[in-house]
């Protein structure tokens, strides 16, 4: 039988992440729960909003900065990628538009898809261009 989730995958990945969307859950039924009128739900609509916005401009300016860094460094084009994900995501929450949220969608269909065809045809990935993609930083 195929292994769908590797065990050290689901230890290093999928169990902190639900352990995340746990704690926010809990903190979202307790802060809904000590919600009384209509402008508490206002003040924290507001105060949601405004949270969201600090931290998808915080989350957009270091990877914005983290893509400038490994540009000038001349890093692979394959390393620049998860600061573009973390980028839009990060303008994404500072203002919701569907085109950032479809470039996310698409960028990120697109890495899998391709992540897919690499092991299932190895020889026909980067490594016939003379090319294999760095584990993290070249070597100089």
């Amino acid at each position: 039988m195929r292994e769908i989730i590797r065990p050290e995958v689901l230890w290093r990945e999928v169990i902190p992440l639900a352990v995340v969307a746990l704690i926010v859950l809990l903190v979202f039924v307790i802060a809904w729960s000590a919600l009384d009128s209509q402008e508490d739900v206002l003040e924290a609509n507001a105060a949601l909003s405004w949270t969201m916005q600090a931290f998808g401009g915080l989350i957009a300016i270091v990877a914005a900065f983290g893509l400038f860094w490994r540009a000038l460094n001349g890093d692979a084009l394959e390393l620049q990628f998860g600061f573009v994900l973390a980028l839009l995501a990060g303008l994404l929450l500072v203002d919701m538009h569907w085109s950032l949220a479809i470039t996310l969608g698409a960028i990120g269909v697109t890495l899998i898809i391709k992540g897919i065809i690499v092991r299932a045809y190895p020889a026909t990935g980067t490594a016939d261009a003379g090319y294999s993609p760095p584990v993290d930083r070249p070597v100089t």
